[in-house]
């Protein structure tokens, strides 16, 4: 896989979470939105450290 397919897929996979975090928020599972939230932020501190060159990284940091 090319890094540019890399990065974007891992920010693909960051915004899925964030997604169902905010669905799972407004449901009232706040301990399950937090697990999402989480892993969204995890996801997108990944895509910074292996790809600092990627374009949008200075809006996730």
């Amino acid at each position: 896989m090319k890094p540019m397919e890399a990065s974007q897929e891992l920010e693909k996979s960051a915004t899925n979470y964030a997604l169902e975090a905010v669905r799972l928020d407004k449901q009232g599972s706040k301990g399950m939105a937090i697990t999402m939230y989480q892993k969204a932020i995890e996801t997108l501190l990944k895509l910074v450290q292996l790809y600092p060159e990627y374009s949008l990284n200075k809006v996730y940091i």
